[in-house]
């Protein structure tokens, strides 16, 4: 309706971005321990329980710091005026106007290390076609 682009963007390293809200200590794994010590993390790693809610407040935090809104049918789909963003995981799901979507990416990548995947092939289970310029049509992904 609006014209607008889709983009896929991935996120490297995800749950190693957020700061942890509580004290975790843990032992080194074999071969880098020292014996009698333990070590507090400073930052969230893969395979902590808490890693995908501070991951996930990480996000929310960079992106409503660039005026996005968290919808009130579904906590990972972000909106403002001009752009909407799909989030699972680590893979961002964008439409908005070109210019738009480079500016947001450009804002976002400097605080969650973004790549830009381009045009999404597949998403979620969807399969996205573009014909020409303007026209998206979308498909249950077909799996062999």
């Amino acid at each position: 309706m609006k014209k607008w682009q889709l983009q896929h963007w991935d996120a490297v390293g995800a749950f190693l971005h957020g700061d942890i809200d509580t004290e975790i200590y843990m032992e080194m794994p074999e071969g880098y321990e020292k014996p009698g010590y333990v070590y507090c993390l400073a930052k969230s790693l893969y395979g902590l329980k808490q890693a995908p809610r501070i991951w996930y407040q990480s996000v929310k935090r960079s992106l409503q710091s660039l005026g996005f809104h968290v919808s009130q049918a579904d906590n990972c789909i972000f909106y403002r005026s001009d752009c909407v963003i799909c989030v699972y995981v680590d893979d961002f799901l964008a439409a908005g106007e070109d210019d738009t979507l480079a500016q947001i990416f450009q804002q976002l990548s400097e605080q969650l290390k973004l790549r830009n995947l381009g045009f999404p092939k597949q998403f979620l289970g969807i399969e996205f076609v573009r014909h020409g310029n303007q026209l998206i049509s979308i498909h249950q992904a077909q799996y062999i």
